[in-house]
């Protein structure tokens, strides 16, 4: 239905099939939280805005080479994108 709100297992399901507008909606959906989540862990990049690259480029990279992953819940979709970040 227009309006509703899409679950993270579904635009990943969409976003492994190519589509490009789902690809897009979690990167929106999920940037935020792992720029802070990266920028509360450490201070590894010199200035906030390496720290938005690394995390961006990291998002980026795992949400277009999911492959087969099957995640068993909501939540599983967050775990596994902030641990791709923090590594």
């Amino acid at each position: 239905p227009e309006g509703a709100v899409r679950t993270s297992l579904a635009l990943l399901r969409r976003a492994q099939e190519d589509d490009a507008s789902a690809l897009d909606e979690l990167l929106a959906r999920y940037l935020p939280r792992m720029r802070r989540r990266r920028a509360d862990a450490c201070s590894l990049a010199s200035d906030d805005f390496d720290t938005d690259d690394l995390v961006q480029d990291a998002l980026l990279r795992t949400l277009r080479h999911w492959g087969d992953f099957e995640p068993k819940h909501e939540a599983a979709v967050e775990v596994y994108l902030r641990q791709a970040v923090m590594n």
